[in-house]
């Protein structure tokens, strides 16, 4: 599982992404961990937290915590 994490990690950069390019890839990564869970509640509650934080949402929360430095 490291292996096709480092190997999508790699061909991310390799291809000059940005940053949203990689919230969605990592987001991609972790939809496939949740699709190996073999309780359906877990998979359904796995993937809700994957997809629950849009980029926009994402982007916001990190600049709102780099501001209250």
């Amino acid at each position: 599982m490291k292996r096709v994490m480092l190997t999508a990690l790699l061909a991310l950069a390799a291809s000059g992404c940005t940053r949203q390019a990689w919230y969605e890839g990592f987001k991609s990564q972790q939809r496939l961990q949740c699709e190996h869970l073999t309780q359906d509640y877990e998979r359904q509650r796995c993937l809700e937290r994957v997809n629950g934080l849009t980029y926009d949402q994402y982007q916001r929360q990190t600049e709102a915590l780099k501001e209250r430095q």
